[in-house]
């Protein structure tokens, strides 16, 4: 190059490397489809219904979308469900016992079935079920709250279909009325003031009268997961990994027509001579096909001129398991669970990969637990409560039902991987005072002071019949020797009384 074109070379503006590889323009990140700068309800709003019906198709159909629904019903409500523990304190202080379990036992009263939902269909439990597999399958879940309901405790909760949320109704603001996005009608900051709702199944299979009705917001419960700001719907979960749901199951029933083929193997007859033509014409002027019929332990002679030509397939491929264990892997990654646990795959587990793949399931877990009670079960139990004790459906003092809505909740927990290794390690955590036998309790999905008084109950009883109860492990060391029964025995721990046995922090401040 010459010193002229070498100068004009460098005077030419070029395009500056990206501060972030992410960002980098090249022909390696050409296939890169660059996302549009929109608004989270933008996004939302044209691919919401497709969203939903998908979703609910895979929950239908498809078996990881149905595992992961039961995944979520069974661990994070458990078939007790959340529970509820009243921490109602005397005026002088103090737990006020009698006052809060008459407490207790009205919400459990009011959880039967045939009283806490409107249709009378579903108990406490089963309603808790409902709203995290539905936020699982729609990514959002509507509950509408009755007070002044026809029960003994004047309150009820209904569940409402998203498809009753009108996504199509949008409105602009002016001077005189609120936004509208997606039936939401939202004030100046953004807060729901109401729900634009269907009075009927839009797409239901007889065809009513329907009309769009403006609930007030303070009685609808919108339960979803906001991922963005000014997110108003929710979004299914399964759809970071609904393409994929979708794809491997295709390819599983490609590989199972594939296999039934496979298994009925036939073949071809092939023709070798010009005898073995005239064969054919004859077979055809008598309107018959030359076929074979397999029978175990017969064979067949041919015609002349022919030989038989094995059809053999060979389904499912030996790569068909390990491509489809690394995409539900994939899968579990976008979903949260592990992927042995969605895939109901335990082959090659070693303890040390159980018990990680389980703290971390747990992790998950706990997290949406907390998620429902603060979106849905402590709100509905606000409600429940304020009417409950306006209609004097509770035998307490007062009227004034802030008074006792003094709470804590129990969401159910697990046992230890390892038992023996794990209790002997929590007993060292509690004489370091590095544990309490509240949060003990509370992990495994019980009220410590519940269980203080199950032991006093079982104490009275085998007093009564004249037992001992011991918790002696060398007594039932069986054949072991006696270092390992002596490396069995636990030193009996002393459970102190600290006022009424209940520390747990409470949503309002107040322990139990």
């Amino acid at each position: 190059m010459n010193p002229l074109a070498r100068a004009l070379e460098l005077q030419r503006p070029r395009r500056s490397a990206a501060a972030y590889a992410g960002a980098e323009l090249s022909r390696l990140t050409a296939d890169w489809v660059l996302a549009v700068l929109r608004s989270a309800d933008h996004e939302i709003r044209w691919d919401l219904t497709t969203l939903r019906r998908r979703s609910r198709e895979l929950c239908r159909n498809n078996p990881i979308a149905v595992r992961f629904l039961e995944l979520l019903a069974a661990n994070v409500i458990g078939h007790h469900g959340i529970r509820f523990q009243s921490t109602v304190q005397r005026p002088t202080g103090g737990l006020d016992v009698r006052l809060s379990d008459r407490i207790e036992e009205a919400y459990e009263e009011w959880s039967a079935v045939g009283v806490c939902t409107a249709d009378g269909r579903m108990h406490r439990v089963d309603a808790e079920q409902m709203v995290v597999q539905t936020w699982a399958q729609d990514g959002e879940v509507l509950v509408r709250l009755l007070p002044g309901w026809d029960n003994e405790f004047g309150f009820a909760i209904q569940f409402l279909d998203a498809d009753q949320l009108d996504e199509s109704y949008n409105r602009a603001p002016d001077a005189r009325r609120n936004e509208v996005r997606m039936g939401v009608e939202l004030n100046a900051w953004g807060r729901p003031v109401a729900y634009h709702l269907w009075t009927r199944h839009p797409h239901d299979y007889q065809a009513t009268a329907r009309e769009r009705v403006a609930i007030p917001a303070d009685q609808i419960l919108h339960v979803y997961r906001t991922r963005r700001v000014g997110q108003t719907r929710g979004v299914p979960p399964l759809a970071p990994v609904m393409l994929a749901l979708h794809m491997v199951g295709a390819y599983e029933e490609a590989e199972l027509v594939a296999a039934r083929v496979a298994s009925a193997k036939g073949g071809f007859f092939e023709q070798k001579s010009e005898e073995a033509g005239a064969v054919v014409r004859r077979a055809i002027e008598a309107a018959e096909a030359i076929r074979m019929e397999a029978e175990p332990g017969v064979f067949d002679v041919l015609p002349p001129g022919y030989t038989f030509k094995p059809f053999d397939p060979q389904h499912p491929t030996n790569a068909f398991r390990e491509f489809r264990k690394g995409m539900l892997q994939s899968i579990a990654s976008g979903l949260g669970p592990s992927y042995n646990a969605l895939a109901n795959d335990w082959e090659g587990v070693s303890y040390n990969s159980l018990r990680a793949a389980q703290l971390t399931d747990r992790d998950v877990y706990r997290g949406l637990q907390w998620f429902t009670v603060r979106h849905y079960v402590d709100p509905v139990f606000l409600a429940w409560l304020k009417w409950s004790v306006t209609v004097g459906a509770i035998d307490v003092p007062s009227r004034d039902w802030t008074r006792y809505r003094s709470r804590r909740w129990q969401p159910r927990g697990w046992d230890w991987v390892d038992p023996e290794k794990d209790l002997r390690a929590a007993a060292i955590a509690l004489r370091l005072k590095l544990d309490s036998y509240q949060r003990m309790a509370a992990e495994r999905g019980l009220d410590f002071y519940d269980v203080l008084r199950e032991h006093e109950e079982a104490e009275r009883m085998a007093g009564e019949l004249g037992l001992e109860l011991t918790t002696d492990v060398s007594r039932s060391g069986g054949g072991r020797s006696d270092d390992e029964r002596a490396a069995l025995e636990l030193e009996p721990l002393e459970i102190r009384a600290h006022g009424n046995g209940r520390h747990a922090p409470a949503l309002n401040g107040k322990g139990r």
